[in-house]
């Protein structure tokens, strides 16, 4: 991908403006380097926990016709409706640039994009794509253990019958704590991958503020690790000698400091 092109990732746990504040960055020279910079602390913090931490849509694709917009605008309407969009979901379609998601679901007409498409889509059909359903095991209990967690919403279960067929699982009345999801009112039947959920899961803005706050200073700190280390000529996790006397250098992939807060979003499950 050019460099022009890098655009911040959907599961990203800070943004430019923030890095280029934390940076004590003036001017957008860097922009580009910083960017990359975000997009890679926030995947190697992702990476470290085994989780998505910031909330992203594990559904199907989703296709809505009859959309308008235009190339000033991170805006865009539909004469029909967004009801099965959900935010963090990439887009595609004529017109729409690469790294592309929804922001914000304004309402069942209206959606805001992380950046404008390069040209007006009158009429046009958008994909909308999530991560996918997770493919989950049946423990033949109302219990499933959800990689991604806190589950904020179910959009649908179901599950593998003995015939190879699907039902449809009832979700309301669902609860999860720490990757464990119950339905009360279900029993998912034993087997391997053979339940399948389409839901909301991470830390949402709003409602998971003191998390997300966390995971950014993290993050920024992680950013400012990796900038620097980009500067720097020597590597992490090295040493030198220098007339007879080793010196250690950063021990760690991840500095202690980063760590100490990362580490405490580690999964469990």
């Amino acid at each position: 991908m050019a460099g022009e092109d890098i655009q911040l990732m959907p599961w990203a746990l800070t943004d430019l403006e923030s890095a280029r504040d934390y940076m004590n960055i003036q001017d957008t020279s860097r922009d580009v380097v910083l960017l990359e910079t975000v997009n890679r602390a926030s995947a190697a913090i992702n990476r470290r926990t085994r989780r998505m931490l910031r909330e992203m849509p594990y559904t199907n694709p989703v296709t809505v016709a009859n959309i308008n917009g235009n190339d000033t605008s991170t805006t865009i309407t539909t004469t029909d409706d967004f009801n099965d969009v959900r935010e963090r979901m990439t887009v595609s379609g004529t017109g729409v640039k690469p790294g592309t998601f929804v922001v914000a679901i304004v309402d069942s007409t209206t959606v805001e994009l992380n950046i404008p498409p390069e040209v007006t889509p009158v009429t046009e059909t958008f994909t909308f794509t999530g991560l996918g359903p997770s493919i989950l095991d049946g423990l033949g209990t109302d219990r499933l253990i959800m990689p991604e967690y806190p589950t904020n919403e179910i959009i649908s279960i179901s599950a593998m019958a003995d015939d190879g067929g699907f039902s449809t699982m009832d979700p309301t009345g669902h609860r999860s704590r720490s990757g464990v999801l119950v339905v009360p009112q279900e029993v998912f039947p034993e087997g391997s991958q053979n339940v399948y959920v389409e839901h909301m899961s991470g830390f949402r803005p709003g409602v998971h503020d003191s998390q997300l706050e966390a995971l950014e200073s993290a993050c920024l700190r992680l950013v400012q690790v990796m900038m620097l280390d980009r500067e720097t000529p020597v590597g992490r996790g090295t040493g030198v000698n220098v007339q007879g006397f080793g010196f250690g250098l950063i021990d760690s992939a991840m500095p202690k400091d980063i760590a100490g807060i990362v580490d405490s979003f580690k999964r469990w499950v």
